[in-house]
């Protein structure tokens, strides 16, 4: 909280504007490192109840999306000669 004071202080000391934004699905923009298997959620029908399926896209409350997220985020800021 205090590195989050900290930063309002220099924005107002400064006369900058301020600006906030929600991504309610940013975890869904990561990219996946590993292969990642899965079985359905239970009410979905399958051909055997032992099937796995291989996920193509992010799905959340994998606990790798964080971080996945993460890397792209920063390595967008890079790309973009953010230091």
């Amino acid at each position: 909280m205090t590195i989050v004071q900290t930063i309002l202080t220099i924005i107002d000391s400064h006369s900058w504007q301020l600006y906030q934004m929600d991504v309610k699905n940013v975890f869904l923009y990561g990219d996946q490192q590993e292969e990642i298997y899965m079985k359905l959620p239970s009410g979905m029908t399958t051909s055997s109840p032992h099937d796995v399926y291989k996920l193509r896209r992010s799905v959340y409350r994998l606990k790798q999306m964080p971080r996945a997220w993460f890397e792209k985020f920063c390595s967008t800021l890079i790309d973009l000669s953010f230091t």
